[in-house]
């Protein structure tokens, strides 16, 4: 069994594990890492926002947000989430010891 724990005490230090019976199975190699810190190839960028767009926003949208006068509607952008979770993803490569054939399974819990 390999677990990445990644959380804080007042969430019980979750994260996520992967098991495999090694009976039937060769560890061949098991990596574990945070997915914002190796994505290969880096991130989308993020997309130019006109500056009175910025300007509107910092001046009045973000306070009345605060203020709980508006509600936030702006999408929730999966690449910017992503990237900013401490979230790891386990990988494990194994080898089935009856046929000799190998495979890799993940675990990301986002």
């Amino acid at each position: 069994m390999v677990c990445g724990l990644y959380g804080k005490k007042f969430n019980g230090y979750m994260g996520c594990c992967l098991a495999w019976p090694t009976k039937s199975f060769e560890t061949v190699d098991v990596d574990i890492s945070r997915l914002s810190d190796e994505r290969e190839g880096g991130w989308p960028p993020d997309e130019e926002e006109p500056a009175l767009a910025g300007l509107w926003r910092s001046v009045v949208v973000r306070p009345l947000r605060q203020l709980g006068l508006i509600g936030d509607d702006r999408p929730n952008d999966p690449w910017t989430y992503s990237q900013r979770r401490f979230n790891v993803i386990l990988t494990a490569t194994l080898k089935e010891r009856e046929s000799g054939k190998s495979f890799c399974i993940s675990n990301y819990h986002m």
